[in-house]
């Protein structure tokens, strides 16, 4: 379908972008064959570029101010009435609104909705939580230059401790290993018990397996020869195989636009 969206993510040092939470709306709108372009802001940006395109906040901030994160979009298909969104799971559902698939394909089948999002909150996030520990020093190096300085000083706030010590090294690298491969064992056994596979809810991709690859393609960006090779390992090699069949999902899309607002 003929469209005009801007998605707009965080640049990355690395080959590719590295935001789950963008790639799960980047590989939604590859699925739907939806045309788009990508916007790069870089973290310290966010804000401004934000306020200056009238994309709302995600939330709030301790102090009470409005907090502004990404993936946001701006659908300018119909120029009449754009749509401006920011959160990934507003995005994805007005995607799923604006441009539905054949029924068979829908992301959120009727009375999914809620199973679906809390896999994201609970399994995916649970997940994601170990990696900082396991890739601090790579996702430094991932950044733009002029997002480290705040991205090492929110870490260090948020850990309460310098930077370089909050990848876990030794015994307890491994136990913290060791604890992610239960994680994806859980997963592994809610995908055994729809008895359709290979995906979360049987034969079709729902919106919680592109909730899952994005946090895959997460930790093969920043870790590729130590986490991700290990996940590959797991279970037979099920993560590998599972991460293949998006693989037609993964394109970053269009040529990039002007990167942000100054």
């Amino acid at each position: 379908m003929r469209t005009d969206i801007i998605l707009l993510d965080i640049p990355s040092t690395l080959q590719n972008p590295i935001s789950p939470h963008v790639w799960k709306v980047r590989m939604v709108l590859n699925y739907k064959k939806l045309r788009y372009h990508n916007q790069w802001v870089p973290t310290v940006k966010i804000e401004a570029t934000s306020r200056a395109l009238g994309i709302p906040p995600t939330g709030t901030k301790p102090d009470g101010r409005p907090h502004y994160t990404l993936p946001a979009i701006i659908d300018r298909t119909n120029s009449e009435h754009p749509v401006v969104l920011s959160d990934s799971i507003p995005i994805i559902e007005y995607l799923e609104r604006a441009y539905p698939a054949m029924p068979d394909d829908a992301l959120f089948p009727p009375r999914t909705r809620e199973t679906q999002v809390q896999f994201n909150r609970g399994a995916v996030m649970q997940i994601m939580f170990k990696i900082p520990e396991l890739a601090a020093n790579a996702h430094l190096a991932s950044k733009v230059e002029e997002d480290r300085p705040e991205f090492r000083a929110r870490f260090e706030k948020l850990y309460g401790k310098p930077f370089d010590q909050i990848e876990k090294r030794g015994e307890e690298r491994e136990a913290l290993c060791k604890r992610l491969q239960q994680d994806f064992k859980c997963v592994a056994d809610m995908i055994d018990k729809n008895e359709k596979g290979p995906f979360l809810m049987g034969e079709r991709i729902r919106f919680m397996d592109f909730a899952l690859c994005g946090c895959l393609m997460f930790i093969k960006c920043l870790s590729p020869d130590d986490v991700w090779v290990r996940i590959c390992s797991w279970q037979g090699g099920r993560w590998a195989r599972y991460f293949d069949a998006f693989q037609e999902f993964t394109n970053v899309g269009g040529p990039p636009m002007t990167t942000s607002v100054s």
